[in-house]
């Protein structure tokens, strides 16, 4: 499934698991980690980046922890996954400056 979204959120696949009440997703920190996380709303849809690896289109929850919300990237399925060429992603970055997170 393709996704019309602006932001894209760097994402460690390494962390990638079911979750129960979830289903497939990839813990993306807290609120505080990142500014790009900062500013994310529940439901909102993203692509998650493995700079020069991989990249799914998905959306974004959170919970609250200790009073902090933690985010967490959700993937309709494995199949979502694509291997990304890092020429190519080099090539958008430079044609969407987004792809930082900040609004055009």
């Amino acid at each position: 499934m393709m996704y019309s979204v602006k932001r894209r959120i760097f994402a460690d696949f390494m962390g990638l698991a079911e979750r129960k009440g979830m289903g497939l997703s990839i813990p993306l920190g807290y609120e505080n980690d990142a500014p790009e996380l900062a500013t994310l709303k529940s439901g909102e849809r993203v692509i998650m980046i493995e700079p020069d690896n991989l990249q799914p289109g998905g959306t974004v929850v959170s919970e609250d922890v200790g009073g902090q919300r933690y985010w967490y990237g959700l993937l309709e399925s494995r199949a979502a996954i694509q291997v990304i060429d890092p020429d190519v992603l080099a090539s958008e970055q430079q044609h969407h400056p987004t792809a930082s997170g900040s609004q055009a």
